[in-house]
């Protein structure tokens, strides 16, 4: 099922490193949250809809009470993984009438001229007839290359389904990016810390927060599986456990999204853009591309990636002994948006639903990590 879910009020989604008041001043905000703050959600909702007893599900598989059994199947033990748990996202999403329109993040491949003789768009590619190409290794990749006498400028924001959709099929001309202050504001608060025993301020501990205020009508769209989940209610989400509602809509877009993979692989060059983070053992990429394909050998011919973030999050024992909140390893993710262009003189399918690998302990590809579309591309 696909969910639409809308903010009640502002949103608090950081990157889980540590945050003190007193000794870190702006606690900032990440927008869209990553797949690890949207799972907890939804695990949270799925056991509280379930009325299973917290201290039974934190027994594990030592609970004698079959419907905890039943929990754990959909969403996992604690410390034992995601169970049948499968989400694809979150996209930043509109509704509209009774439709939802996803916002992709904008690929790194598109900067925007911004001169007096030209002003729009720009889609870098790889160039091929110049005198050097960049080496890793036994990778040779071509710099990307812009046909155009005027500065491109380096910026964020979002393509809409419709302009991705062009994109991809190389329809590039005039693209409209979709800018940050169209979907959400910044809204820096602040507070200070109160001691947790005496309830009282503590001196010297102020500290700032960035919320997220999306605009009207304006939410995140994600696909979950695997689960009983009701079709409408309540989540937690986010830093300070922030509400949103959720519904389920109708949406057929995984064949549709399908569809147009299939169609790109067909050509001798595509190129391939996250559309959610991805985690790589070498860093920006993975020990083998061709783990990620069958039926062909496609070569990486040039990559487009932003700076590498890193991600953690806070882990919660649910134990009554010892309750409270961990840290979560922090890894290395390459962001959404980035993009790797291939050719290949074969036919090419793919063999997994997500371009990511993965941590031991972790199961990013079944919780929305490496999500990612195909389009076509060919030499500037």
């Amino acid at each position: 099922m696909w969910l639409f879910i809308e903010p009640v009020d502002v949103w608090l989604f950081r990157d889980g490193r540590p945050f003190s008041a007193g000794e870190d001043r702006v606690a900032r905000s990440l927008f869209p949250p990553t797949p690890f703050t949207v799972q907890g959600a939804i695990r949270a909702r799925v056991l509280a809809d379930s009325g299973v007893d917290i201290e039974e599900y934190a027994k594990g598989r030592q609970s004698s009470d079959p419907m905890v059994k039943s929990v754990g199947d959909q969403i996992g033990f604690p410390g034992e993984g995601y169970g049948k748990l499968r989400l694809r996202g979150p996209f930043v999403a509109e509704r509209k009438n009774d439709r939802i329109r996803r916002y992709y993040p904008l690929p790194a491949d598109i900067e925007v001229i911004k001169g007096d003789d030209e002003a729009g768009t720009v889609v870098l590619a790889p160039k091929r007839d110049l005198p050097f190409i960049t080496d890793f290794g036994d990778m040779k990749l071509h710099p990307l290359w812009c046909r155009s006498v005027a500065v491109p400028k380096e910026t964020d924001g979002w393509l809409s389904e419709e302009e991705m959709a062009r994109y991809l099929s190389m329809n590039t001309e005039q693209l409209r990016v979709t800018e940050y202050d169209e979907i959400l504001d910044y809204e820096g608060r602040f507070g200070i810390a109160i001691d947790s025993a005496t309830k009282r301020v503590v001196e010297g501990m102020l500290y700032q927060v960035d919320f997220v205020r999306l605009r009207d009508n304006k939410g995140l769209m994600v696909e979950v599986d695997g689960v009983s989940l009701r079709d409408s209610g309540v989540l937690l989400l986010g830093g300070e456990g922030r509400a949103a509602t959720f519904k389920q809509v109708d949406q057929a877009v995984a064949e549709a999204d399908s569809a147009a993979r299939a169609v790109a692989l067909r050509e001798k060059r595509f190129k391939l853009v996250l559309t959610t983070p991805a985690y790589f053992s070498n860093g920006w990429c993975p020990s083998d591309f061709g783990q990620f394909f069958s039926g062909g050998h496609p070569r990486l011919v040039a990559a487009a990636i932003p700076r590498l973030i890193s991600l953690g999050g806070a882990r919660v024992d649910l134990d009554s002994q010892r309750r409270g909140n961990f840290q979560k390893p922090m890894y290395r993710f390459v962001p959404a948006g980035a993009v790797y262009f291939f050719e290949t003189d074969d036919t090419v399918t793919l063999a997994r639903d997500a371009f990511t690998e993965t941590p031991d302990g972790e199961e990013l590809d079944r919780i929305g990590f490496g999500q990612f579309l195909i389009g076509r591309w060919d030499y500037a």
